[in-house]
């Protein structure tokens, strides 16, 4: 990745942004609950498209490709379900299985966790 920054800066920014994601990870471990319960939760859907918009966002900043791509998958799929204030199964589904991935990252990347 080309970048602005220094190697030893853009270390510091990608610890930030794992911390950044680890908390991510569990805002949205905590509206996907609410989303199970009840797939009409339109302040639930809207909260989950801004974390997956953060995702997108902080990911592309540090060079977090992949990361990068599963928050903006996962803003476009919730996009026509915020729309509509109703998530289907098989896009809550993708939804865990984005949040997953999101995980298996985070705790591949930070030292002491697996």
């Amino acid at each position: 990745m080309d970048s602005f920054f220094t190697k030893e800066e853009l270390n510091k920014l990608r610890n930030i942004a794992l911390e950044e994601l680890r908390e991510l990870t569990a805002e949205l471990d905590s509206v996907l609950d609410r989303t199970r319960k009840n797939t009409n939760d339109r302040p639930a859907l809207e909260e989950m498209l801004r974390i997956f918009h953060t995702i997108g966002g902080s990911a592309a900043l540090v060079g977090f490709e992949e990361i990068s791509e599963i928050g903006t998958k996962g803003e476009s799929m919730l996009r026509e379900h915020v729309e509509k204030g109703q998530i289907s199964p098989d896009t809550l589904a993708a939804i865990e299985t984005m949040r997953n991935s999101l995980a298996k990252f985070v705790n591949e990347k930070t030292p002491g966790t697996k």
